[in-house]
């Protein structure tokens, strides 16, 4: 198969088009000292668990791939699999909500749940970061056999662990030919000419060649000077010419200083740098004065990012330093409504809303944050909204409200929320729907109850 490459790679969930990725910006002054964010690696195949009672909701991405995974779990259980199934031991959680693919565990941090590419399997897989690997697997064992243990040294001996690209840089490859069989487990053989990489989003931002050992692609394996082997490989669909790459876990920080070192746009590496969580780049950029309201081509700003990304002390950090907490992006959303919806993260949110957010500013489509919360079943951040005083009536451009989306997804819990807070049980939405009836077209039989005890008319 023969393909002329010059795409970018953005690390997606089945392996598509990959990521060759850089922290989102313009040459950072001299060298600064940065922490990377967390490195999520899959769990290794001696390690399986199983999750009792998972729900979860997932949108189909442009290119097929799951996103926005929230839902709930009732527990996890994992085992050391060296010969046959080995016991079972519960991992203790420190919520049951998964919340955008996150699942927060009391002793091992947080693990990411990414569903399986196909709308016909419920399959997943789970990754865990680098640094709390070893320590799940001691968890584990701890609880086995010696025999078991023994049987796991001696298959999993010391060896890199390779993740994907992170997805702050974006990658070309030049000349690229490569053969590759769907479906097969052997690794693609090739070769190409060059390969540049850059920080991505945030404008035309400088490229950098990473320097090759060689330009042939072997057994999926590519050689460079700097970071060592690359492992590469074809997109698993007889639809796409993409290739997912990895790196070496331990090469990703270094990855991060290459794409940053030399530039000099203070705005778009603090973009880059919050969304990034790199808090020590941040504070240093602050330092020099950089503009802490800067915007990216999307209108967000640092904090919107560090917000959306979850990165809480990077936005404390910017906040600190008269960030402003309203700012809208291009389509009129801001920090508040990223975080009280499909990204939901009550922290945040609570952290936004103490420092000045304001909670009813709507989106160019109506949306306020009380919206987004309810109809994405956040049942915490819309207690911390009605708690800030939130317009419980506010119409979005179709006419929805807060209590209209939450009975159509038949969220009982905020439906109580939002009539207790004295929302009208009566509006009417532009179509003429209401509450009532869009619960008792859904079904909702027990939120249809609740909205007649508060006097919704038939």
């Amino acid at each position: 198969m023969k393909a002329k490459v010059t795409f970018l790679l953005s690390i997606l969930l089945s392996g598509v088009l990959l990521a060759q990725h850089a922290s989102t910006q313009q040459p950072a002054p001299a060298k600064m000292p940065s922490t990377p964010a967390p490195v999520f690696v899959p769990l290794p195949k001696d390690i399986q668990c199983s999750l009792q009672g998972l729900s979860f909701r997932s949108v189909v991405g442009a290119h097929g791939q799951m996103e926005n995974t929230n839902g709930t779990v009732d527990s996890l259980n994992c085992w050391i699999a060296a010969k046959g199934e080995g016991q079972k031991t519960d991992i203790p959680l420190a919520s049951n909500d998964i919340t955008h693919e996150i699942i927060a565990t009391k002793d091992f941090g947080k693990l990411r749940m990414a569903p399986q590419n196909s709308v016909s399997s419920a399959g997943f897989s789970l990754s865990i970061r680098a640094d709390r690997m070893k320590a799940l697997r001691a968890f584990l064992l701890s609880h086995d056999t010696a025999e078991v243990d023994a049987q796991v040294a001696a298959r999993h001996p010391t060896e890199p662990i390779y993740v994907a690209i992170p997805d702050w840089a974006d990658c070309e490859f030049s000349g690229m030919y490569y053969q590759s069989v769907v479906g097969s487990s052997s690794g693609m053989n090739g070769s190409l000419t060059g390969m540049i990489c850059s920080i991505n989003g945030y404008g035309s931002l400088p490229k950098r060649d990473v320097a090759l050992l060689s330009t042939s692609i072997t057994d999926g394996v590519l050689k460079t000077k700097d970071f060592g082997f690359l492992r590469v490989e074809g997109s698993n669909s007889l639809m796409s010419a993409g290739v997912s790459v990895f790196i070496r876990q331990d090469m990703v920080h270094s990855f991060h200083e290459f794409l940053f070192q030399g530039y000099s746009n203070g705005e778009a590496n603090i973009l880059a740098a919050s969304q990034y969580g790199d808090l020590v780049r941040v504070n240093a950029l602050l330092s020099a004065h950089t503009d802490v309201n800067a915007t990216d081509k999307d209108g967000d700003t640092p904090l919107a990012l560090a917000s959306l990304y979850g990165n809480l002390d990077v936005a404390k950090a910017l906040v600190t330093a008269k960030a402003d907490v309203n700012v809208q992006n291009f389509n009129g959303g801001t920090a508040l409504t990223w975080v009280s919806g499909t990204y939901g993260n009550p922290i945040l949110v609570r952290f936004l809303v103490a420092s000045g957010a304001d909670v009813n500013l709507r989106t160019k489509k109506g949306y306020t944050a009380l919206i987004l919360a309810s109809s994405w079943g956040k049942d915490d951040i819309v207690r911390i909204l009605l708690r800030a005083n939130a317009n419980v009536n506010a119409k979005d451009n179709e006419g929805d409200t807060a209590l209209i989306d939450a009975s159509a997804n038949g969220y009982v819990s905020i439906v109580r929320a939002l009539i207790a807070a004295k929302a009208d049980v009566n509006i009417v939405r532009n179509d003429g729907a209401t509450a009532l009836s869009v619960s008792l077209k859904n079904e909702h039989t027990d939120v249809a109850d609740l909205l007649k005890k508060a006097g919704a008319h038939e």
